[in-house]
């Protein structure tokens, strides 16, 4: 779940170097249209696959409003208010909470938005592999060494201007698809909304990691 969580959590200064100037055209424009959202909800299914084993699928959501996110995966739930990070395990009955804090520069991403970020940290050369009238792909590789990626795949709809896919290749063999099946934006939610609700949960266990 780290890795799959630090990709998704990887969600958007320029280097020159690697750049591809039809790419950066694309990211330019999608990543302005996402900036524009005060808020978004995406629905994704994510497809895991790891050699000489069976595909794993599950249906995720994400919803980000600036720093406050709710991250929703069949084995776990995530609330952050932007200060606090609770992870709710329901198989455990169980809910961590740590510090919520985060480098702007870091490839922590949550949302499309957080992806898109990617392109400006100068981590990452990226070129556009394919494009027609209604599609678009650009390859990113990061270039540190150590990552545990070897490169991401992201398809876009250039009509839409909005990210449709995100495929991750694994060092390991492993792959990690992204798609995006709805995406809606600038709805109204409360503040309550992210936080994990200890009242509606009364029994659940409690580890307080902040520090």
């Amino acid at each position: 779940m780290k890795g799959i969580f630090t990709l998704l959590l990887l969600i958007v200064t320029i280097s020159l170097f690697g750049q591809d100037r039809k790419a950066k055209k694309i990211l330019d424009q999608v990543s302005e249209i996402y900036d524009s959202y005060d808020n978004v909800e995406v629905k994704i299914k994510m497809s895991v696959a790891f050699p000489g084993e069976e595909t794993i699928t599950d249906n995720v959501s994400i919803i980000q409003e600036g720093k406050k996110f709710v991250f929703a995966h069949p084995d776990q739930t995530m609330y952050c208010d932007g200060t606090d990070l609770w992870v709710y395990i329901p198989s455990q009955n169980e809910v961590q909470i740590n510090d919520y804090e985060i480098d702007e520069e870091s490839d922590y991403m949550i949302s499309p938005r957080d992806l898109l970020k990617q392109y400006k940290s100068g981590k990452y050369e990226y070129q556009l592999l394919s494009k027609t009238k209604t599609t678009a792909e650009i390859e990113f590789k990061p270039l540190d060494l150590d990552s545990e990626y070897s490169k991401y795949r992201i398809s876009f709809d250039t009509n839409l201007k909005q990210i449709s896919n995100v495929v991750a290749f694994g060092k390991d063999g492993s792959r990690v698809s992204l798609a995006v099946t709805d995406l809606i934006h600038d709805q109204e939610y409360s503040d309550s909304y992210f936080n994990f609700d200890l009242k509606k949960n009364p029994s659940v266990i409690v580890e307080d990691l902040r520090l």
